[in-house]
């Protein structure tokens, strides 16, 4: 072998035994119970997130259209039990002229904070910005309690809500998940794809509910949430 008379041996064991400290030792296998653990928080704030959007969005039409029916009639109405009279009907095409922009504000706003709080979250941590954004949707959701129970102005969470939607703060949470599977980038998508079917499941049962409850009781479940 022409090996030893052009690599001395000595070099050839040292560069192995050098190569062989750098590799990192393989620890034990996670079962899928360390693995769920591990997701907690992320399906927590997803189930909390859901449940806010479902008990708000499933009243929150009728509430719209109560509202801007106010200018159209003196009584007290209630669209939901009378859609069709010409006052509920005209509120509810005035609310649909508001939907349409101040939709459209949110969704301009969301293209410089979707990139922004992605930046945020490197620097000050991705729980942080998530915790912000959750106080975000709190202080909306109060705001449209107070409104349906007091009967005060809804202005105020078309405004506060609009900044809410605003803030786009997706992209943090799937880098959350990027995070939590650094070490299993294979099953990245999986985790995603979990994620997903476990928030169809929290819909399929919250959204009956939330249906059935009056305006008044879901949306302080959805503030409470």
């Amino acid at each position: 072998s022409m090996l030893p008379d052009m690599v001395p041996s000595a070099v050839v064991g040292t560069d192995r035994s050098e190569s062989c400290r750098d590799l990192p030792v393989p620890g034990p296998p996670m079962t899928l119970a360390q693995d769920l653990w591990r997701f907690r928080y992320v399906g927590t704030l997803v189930a909390l997130v859901l449940l806010e959007s479902i008990f708000v969005s499933a009243q929150l039409p009728f509430i719209k259209a109560t509202f801007f029916a106010g200018s159209y009639s003196l009584e007290i109405l209630d669209c939901n039990q009378t859609p069709k009279l010409d006052a509920c009907r005209r509120g509810t095409s005035d609310s649909a002229y508001w939907d349409g922009m101040l939709s459209g504000i949110a969704s301009v706003m969301s293209v410089g904070t979707a990139l922004g709080m992605g930046a945020l979250s490197d620097s000050v941590g991705r729980r942080t910005v998530c915790l912000a954004k959750s106080v975000s949707a709190t202080i909306a959701a109060l705001s449209l309690a107070v409104s349906v129970v007091s009967g005060t102005s809804l202005w105020w969470y078309l405004v506060l809500g609009t900044i809410d939607r605003g803030l786009d703060a997706n992209g943090v949470l799937l880098a959350m998940v990027a995070d939590l599977t650094r070490e299993k980038r294979t099953q990245r998508g999986t985790a995603i794809g979990g994620l997903v079917v476990f928030g169809i499941a929290v819909a399929c049962v919250a959204l009956p509910l939330a249906a059935l409850l009056p305006p008044g009781l879901a949306v302080t479940i959805a503030a409470g949430v």
